[in-house]
Parts: C-alpha cells; sequence; structure tokens
C-alpha cells in the first residue's frame, strides 16, 4: 500500500498537527508535548458554543452579509443614498411627536417591536423617500409616524389612512 504524504512541512512538537504527524505521517508514538497538545486542543474543543448558539452566530453573521451584498449591488446599480447621523429625540425634536400619515399622537412609552401590545401607536422613523426607492438616510427625509402606519406604507411615497 503506498502511503501519502499528507504534510508538505513538518508541523511543529507541541500542536494538535504535531500530534497528527506522529500518529499518521510516521506512525508512532507522539511525543508528550503534542500528546499535551491534542488533550489541551480537546478541552478547547468542548468549550465550543453547543449547536443552537453556533446556529444564532451563523444567523447573524449571515444576515449582515445579506445586507451588505444587497447594499453594494444596489451601489452598482448607482444607488447612492446620502448619509447622516440622527437619532430618534432629534426627529421627535424637529418634527413633533404626531404621526406624519394620519396625525394622530404617537405614545412614546409603547413598545415599538411589533407584535408587542400597544405597539401600533408607538414611534417608527419613516423614510419620506423610501431607502429601495432612492431616498436618502438623512434628517431631512425621515418623519415620525405610528408603527403601524409606516407599516402599511410599506414602500410607498405616500398613505392615506382612515383610523
Amino acid at each position: 500500500m503506498k502511503q501519502t504524504k499528507r504534510f508538505r512541512v513538518k508541523p511543529e512538537c507541541g500542536t494538535k498537527p504535531g500530534y497528527d504527524y506522529h500518529v499518521r505521517q510516521l506512525g508512532e508514538e507522539p511525543c508528550p508535548e503534542c500528546h499535551t497538545a491534542l488533550k489541551q486542543w480537546w478541552v478547547d474543543y468542548r468549550k465550543r458554543p453547543d449547536a443552537k448558539e453556533r446556529m444564532a452566530i451563523y444567523n447573524r453573521t449571515n444576515r449582515k452579509m445579506r445586507n451588505g451584498t444587497r447594499f453594494k449591488k444596489l451601489l452598482a446599480q448607482g444607488f447612492n443614498p446620502e448619509k447622516d447621523y440622527f437619532s430618534a429625540n432629534m426627529v421627535i425634536d424637529t418634527y413633533g411627536t404626531d404621526c406624519h400619515l394620519c396625525g394622530g399622537a404617537i405614545d412614546l412609552a409603547a413598545p415599538r417591536t411589533p407584535g408587542k401590545p400597544g405597539w401600533e401607536k408607538s414611534l417608527h422613523i419613516d423614510h419620506v423617500v423610501p431607502l429601495s426607492r432612492g431616498g436618502d438616510d438623512t434628517l431631512e427625509n425621515v418623519r415620525p409616524s405610528h408603527g403601524k402606519c409606516n407599516i402599511k406604507k410599506n414602500n410607498n411615497y405616500t398613505l392615506t389612512t382612515n383610523e
């Protein structure tokens, strides 16, 4: 049986690749440093996050990559929005606490996450000209709105609601 060479360069002793080199390539007992390194590798390996946590980390990373790729694609198509820092407080100070879509008062104490009780009347920052339609991410292009009004508006320019 022909033995294939797995390692191009002899790995350093005292490492897991060094252990693999002793056992698989040379077919001998590993040196004590390599054996200790293998034990430590298994200790570290068992400290890895469980499968559910690894999947959560992957999903977060994958989402960032998808969003980055989407944005790069939009840039390649000539979409180059202007960006400016603004906070929810700056939007409220500039435009008040009334929904710009329906004119109703916004409940600033309500939870902003959809699905939680009272989210319909909570503060959402709405882009007047949506980012997907070439709008800028600046204070001049955002207005305060109810959560439900903003979701109904989707990526349209205007919405008339009867509430």
